[in-house]
């Protein structure tokens, strides 16, 4: 294994951090399946979506997923972004993914 626990925890406290103002992130927990692998939960503010976001490592990349619990924005799709370092740029990038997720209303059922 290339990268360290260590490297995933910071990842995820510096996302919780400057995304505190529109999602609330759970604490820091290791994926059952594999405890190096670390996930948090989060929740959108303003329209209250959840989901997970993943950071662990594959084919030597440090990977980021977000998972979203909304069916309608699972067939949308959602990043996944793959990584040789901590890129505060592809960092950014998420960030504004989830400011434009957390205005985004679920169609209404009629």
């Amino acid at each position: 294994m290339r990268y360290e626990r260590s490297t995933f925890v910071e990842i995820l406290e510096r996302l919780r951090e400057n995304l505190s103002e529109f999602i609330e992130v759970s604490e820091i927990r290791g994926l059952e399946t594999n405890p190096v692998t670390q996930v948090v939960d989060f929740k959108c503010k303003k329209n209250e979506k959840t989901g997970l976001i993943i950071v662990g490592e594959n084919n030597n990349k440090i990977v980021l997923e977000v998972i979203v619990d909304d069916h309608d924005d699972v067939i949308k799709g959602t990043p996944v972004i793959e990584m040789h370092k901590v890129n505060i740029e592809l960092l950014n990038q998420l960030i504004e993914w989830f400011e434009e997720y957390n205005e985004t209303r679920s169609p209404l059922l009629v």
